[in-house]
């Protein structure tokens, strides 16, 4: 007998070829069979088959014993996802691909990579698309996505401040830029996480607030 396997297809054509035969008994290698004289199996997984042919008459049997190797029939599924730094313009990607053999990363920057996951550094604010190819010997495929990278504004620390000279209170007000959170030392000990709080020294001097 022969066969024919469809290039990346699961399915399979066996063609009986024996002489002097009225009876056929295949076996397919993976638990099915079949007594058609030239039948087409549809196989769950690649891999490894021991193909059997029993062929009969009245006279009696002959079998033979082919092997079949099964290549992988899926096509590539291309899939990833990503997570930016937080006030950083480096970008962690991660391959969720499925049956690939390669895949070829396109940052969007010039930039490429062949790795399965990994961090880039942007080097620039913007928008950017990112392409990921992935390959098998079925055939190719690709996802985009579009990244957005922030500018990365460092926080600018500023404040005023005024003084009751009765109560000794002082009002401090903060002018910062692109902060979201506050850590204030008055100089005597005393500290504050409030954005403008208001304090009261002990003592009468100088003092280095920050």
């Amino acid at each position: 007998f022969s066969l024919d396997t469809t290039w990346c297809s699961n399915i399979v054509s066996f063609y009986d070829s024996s002489l002097n035969t009225t009876g056929w008994f295949w076996d397919f290698g993976d638990g099915s069979s079949s007594s058609s004289q030239s039948p087409f199996h549809t196989y769950a997984d690649s891999g490894s088959f021991n193909i059997t042919l029993i062929a009969s008459n009245s006279c009696g049997v002959d079998t033979l014993t082919s092997q079949l190797n099964l290549m992988n029939f899926e096509m590539p599924n291309a899939s990833f996802t990503y997570v930016e730094q937080l006030c950083d313009p480096s970008v962690s990607f991660v391959n969720l691909s499925e049956f690939y053999d390669s895949i070829s990363w396109y940052l969007g920057d010039g930039t490429t990579s062949f790795d399965t996951s990994f961090i880039h550094l942007y080097q620039d604010a913007g928008s950017y698309n990112v392409l990921l190819i992935a390959e098998n010997e079925c055939g190719i495929d690709s996802l985009i996505q579009v990244l957005e990278i922030d500018a990365i504004q460092q926080p600018e620390a500023n404040f005023s401040f005024s003084i009751n000279e009765c109560t000794k209170l002082v009002n401090f007000f903060d002018s910062s830029l692109n902060e979201f959170s506050w850590n204030w030392y008055f100089g005597d000990g005393g500290t504050s996480f409030e954005q403008n709080p208001i304090y009261e020294y002990q003592q009468s001097g100088f003092y280095e607030v920050m």
